[in-house]
């Protein structure tokens, strides 16, 4: 808008104030088309699908854990499919029932990336809890070591942790 004065003709300065909006309103619109949220959809899905493998590594232990959400993931991944089919499928519609269509996916959408937000804090939140697990085993590893280490300098009861207050 600011280049408008350096146009010389005004014809074109009309064209120029016509052309500017309208392709702001064709790229807002062709950024959001349900094509595009799936494939959005899809990268966090990805990310989710690496961040589980990762948790499925750390969370050996707890196969409940790795089990439920793989489960979860595999739903939402059913779930996702099914909106891309949707979404192909509305190309041949004819535009009376694609409103209907197009609010139908942008509801599975908004549900399959709340589901997906769901997922990645409960799988993020189980990380923090095997590695705090873990430094918390080590802690106790080191302190028997030094424990049996050094007899008369470190017992296991007087090394103390911080945040724990001491039993003596």
């Amino acid at each position: 808008m600011v280049l408008i004065p350096f146009i010389p003709n005004d014809v074109l300065r009309c064209v120029m104030l016509a052309l500017v909006p309208l392709l702001f309103v064709v790229r807002l619109v062709h950024d959001n088309t349900p094509h595009n949220w799936v494939e959005r959809l899809d990268a966090s899905m990805e990310d989710i699908t690496r961040l589980f493998s990762k948790a499925a590594e750390e969370c050996a232990r707890d196969p409940r854990f790795v089990c439920e959400t793989g489960l979860k993931l595999t739903e939402i991944n059913y779930a996702l499919s099914t909106l891309r089919a949707r979404t192909i499928s509305t190309k041949d519609i004819p535009w009376k029932i694609y409103t209907y269509h197009l609010i139908a996916i942008g509801w599975g959408i908004n549900g399959c990336r709340r589901d997906m937000e769901n997922l990645r804090s409960s799988i993020l939140l189980a990380l923090k809890r095997a590695r705090q697990q873990s430094l918390r085993e080590d802690i106790e590893h080191r302190k028997a070591t030094l424990a049996i280490a050094f007899p008369g300098v470190f017992d296991a009861t007087s090394i103390v942790d911080k945040g724990e207050e001491s039993v003596e």
